[in-house]
């Protein structure tokens, strides 16, 4: 037996569909979408984004959306028509049905948590592990006219991969401010530049 071989590491894998958001519960998400006004305003501009959705469909985007965050979302105007959206660079546009993007000045506020967390750009945005890469394409989004965002607090979010037939649990503490926007009608879109996961 050859004590020198090297124990080989298996590529980590992410069990599927393990994603989850810590945020609001199904129960309080229902339940904004019903009673509370910005619920109702949030079910109508998903409907007007993508007005191929079911009633249903639509609902249900909603209060995923709703479970991504720790807290209520509150209804905002779109300061100066601009938004930026972090993906991996390998994509090449912004998916008009992508809720989770960021102000400039909530990106701001996200890459000086990260800094005095010590910690990285996915950690505080609370980003699934199959959206982690060194460095991100910083997109920016503008319109001329109104536009509403819902901004909420990025809950804490768990998800489970496989190295060497292991399972370990990944935390993320989430914590930035995130701004949803479900209509990008409105919307042009350009590539800024890349962004380091880990902003120095």
């Amino acid at each position: 037996h050859d004590f020198n071989q090297k124990v080989e590491i298996t590529p980590r894998e992410i069990v599927k569909k393990s994603f989850s958001p810590q945020g609001m519960s199904l129960d309080e998400a229902n339940n904004f979408l019903r009673t509370n006004p910005t619920g109702e305003k949030m079910l109508d501009e998903i409907m007007k984004g993508q007005p191929n959705l079911s009633l249903e469909q639509a609902r249900n985007k909603v209060i995923e959306t709703l479970q991504s965050g720790s807290n209520l979302p509150t209804e905002n105007i779109l300061k100066d028509g601009v938004i930026y959206k972090l993906q991996p660079s390998e994509y090449s546009s912004v998916l008009p049905i992508t809720p989770y993007l960021i102000t400039p000045e909530h990106y701001e506020q996200a890459l000086q948590m990260a800094k005095q967390q010590g910690t990285t750009l996915d950690k505080v945005l609370g980003l699934p592990e199959s959206n982690v890469r060194n460095e991100f394409s910083l997109w920016k989004l503008t319109t001329d006219k109104p536009a509403t965002v819902f901004t909420n607090t990025i809950a804490p979010t768990q998800e489970t991969v496989l190295q060497n037939g292991i399972e370990q649990v990944i935390q993320k503490p989430g914590g930035a401010l995130q701004d949803l926007l479900l209509n990008h009608n409105s919307f042009k879109q350009e590539l800024m530049g890349t962004i380091s996961n880990s902003p120095k």
